[in-house]
């Protein structure tokens, strides 16, 4: 059975951590508006940041956690259902976990690109 935030809980949430997000875990073979496990995550700040540039750096200097960096940054995020939640999807489906973190941090780049001037 899907685990689902409902409206209240996400308006909950969202009104402690004003730009909380939410992603679902489906089926890859579902089909759209299909019902799975929703994570809810709140908007990453410059710490949260430059805890994850840590982690990357730590990670290069042989130090632990070494190519969990993503999922880590997601770990810390999360805020529900909870980080324990998340820490189960993390041990029995790593590459979810650590696409959620990508997703993230694709996501804390607010909308924005940098470009080439053309000058």
């Amino acid at each position: 059975m899907a685990r689902t935030i409902s409206d209240d809980e996400l308006t909950k949430i969202r009104t402690q951590h004003p730009g909380a997000r939410v992603l679902t875990i489906v089926d890859e073979e579902a089909a759209e508006g299909t019902a799975g496990d929703d994570f809810v995550f709140k908007a990453s700040t410059k710490g949260d940041y430059l805890r994850y540039k840590g982690l990357q750096r730590q990670s290069m200097l042989g130090g632990s956690g070494a190519g969990q960096e993503a999922t880590l940054f997601a770990r810390g995020l999360c805020v529900w259902p909870s980080p324990e939640v998340f820490d189960e999807l993390r041990e029995s489906h790593p590459a979810l976990a650590e696409e959620l973190g990508q997703t993230l941090l694709e996501k804390a780049r607010g909308g924005l690109e940098v470009r080439e001037g053309k000058r």
